[in-house]
């Protein structure tokens, strides 16, 4: 089975650069209309209900459609609910929209006697995230304190901390906490902060070159974090440097050497093909049709041996989004009907659902009308209603 950690990559969705489709309108709604539908077929698994209508809220979010993501976060379910209310409130502090921000924000503290158990913990920390977007470091700096004994927490206070201080315009501050290490320094910690930082040059500040400083931030310091993680946290730099408007030949200078070095390896097994994928996804962001079709290929040939079928689908349709991005439509119809084919011969609601909304989220990043997929998208809402 495919790694958690590479199961949340294959269905994240970076969809900020996606277009502007106002008032729930246009493919990319339709889509994400679809993959609520699939994600709420999923009825004999609450919790995994509740993490796949959450994924699709966040597909919202990104598209810019907030009084969508927000209606919907409160039909999510459980923990989750109170986290996309936090995150809702962390994305309206970031346009600086502070009145919805703060009602926001206190709907989910008022939510939050309703937690119980492990979740408590992450829900006070997306609570801490939400203030330090609107430039309120102080709650971050206190479960900073209480939780120091738990790296997951730790790391992403501090990277709230960092947030809160670039939110509220004190630069140099936010410098110094970013090179900040605690002395027990864990993995975790650099990848949350690492995280922290990119997420921060969303942020409006006073000078663009800015944005670029916290980005080469986020870049060293992804370089302390071993392995795949590693290259992991820098292919989401570099599709927030995409975000931000970093040329494109500088995107393929950086990812060049990450290509070629995943396309040489001879192990590496579920993990190199997923990785592989998503950087055919970058590839695609900044038009490099070739190489994402040399992607397709090798995944291709390797994929029948390396992943379950159960996981091959959400590969596939990564690779057709990939394709649609660089401008390649016949081979991202061709990928999406192979992801969609892969879906319907799931034999249980559960994966299958699961797998369509995968699909459809690839829609949504890969910026494809649905309706050019024809008679294969027919079959993926058919395989679904008709489960």
């Amino acid at each position: 089975m495919v790694p958690v950690y590479f199961r949340a990559a294959l269905v994240s969705v970076w969809v900020a650069s996606a277009g502007c489709e106002r008032g729930g309108e246009g493919p990319s709604a339709r889509a994400l209309e679809s993959a609520w539908t699939f994600a709420s077929a999923i009825t004999n698994d609450a919790a995994d209900r509740a993490k796949y209508r959450e994924r699709v809220v966040r597909g919202w979010m990104e598209l810019g459609e907030l009084r969508r993501a927000e209606a919907l976060a409160r039909q999510v379910g459980d923990w989750r609910s109170v986290v996309l209310l936090a995150d809702l409130a962390a994305e309206h502090a970031r346009r600086g929209q502070a009145r919805e921000a703060a009602r926001l924000l206190a709907e989910a503290e008022e939510q939050v006697a309703n937690v119980r158990g492990w979740p408590l913990d992450r829900v006070r920390a997306h609570l801490a995230r939400a203030r330090a977007y609107a430039g309120d470091v102080g709650p971050a700096k206190v479960l900073r304190e209480r939780y120091d004994h738990d790296p997951d927490i730790r790391g992403r206070l501090h990277g709230s901390a960092v947030i809160a201080l670039v939110a509220a315009g004190r630069w140099e501050e936010a410098v110094a906490v970013a090179k900040e290490r605690p002395q027990n320094a864990r993995v975790e910690d650099a990848v949350e902060l690492t995280a922290a930082l990119r997420d921060a040059a969303a942020l409006p500040v006073e000078a663009p070159e800015r944005r670029r400083q916290l980005l080469e931030l986020a870049w060293g310091t992804a370089g302390e974090i071993p392995g795949w993680k590693s290259v992991e946290a820098r292919l989401d730099i570099l599709e927030a440097m995409v975000a931000v408007g970093v040329p494109a030949a500088e995107i393929a200078e950086r990812l060049a050497p990450i290509s070629d070095g995943w396309l040489g390896m001879t192990a590496g097994g579920e993990v190199r093909l997923i990785v592989l994928g998503r950087i055919a996804e970058l590839w695609g962001r900044v038009g490099e049709a070739a190489r994402v079709r040399r992607i397709a290929e090798v995944v291709g040939a390797e994929i029948g041996r390396e992943l379950q079928p159960i996981d091959q689908p959400a590969l596939w349709a990564r690779l057709a989004s990939a394709a649609a991005l660089a401008g390649d439509e016949p081979l991202a119809v061709e990928l999406f009907d192979r992801a969609i084919r892969g879906t319907v011969e799931l034999a249980n609601l559960r994966p299958r659902a699961m797998a369509a909304v995968e699909t459809a989220l690839a829609v949504v990043r890969g910026r494809m009308d649905p309706a050019k997929i024809g008679e294969s998208w027919a079959r993926l809402r058919t395989s679904i209603h008709g489960g």
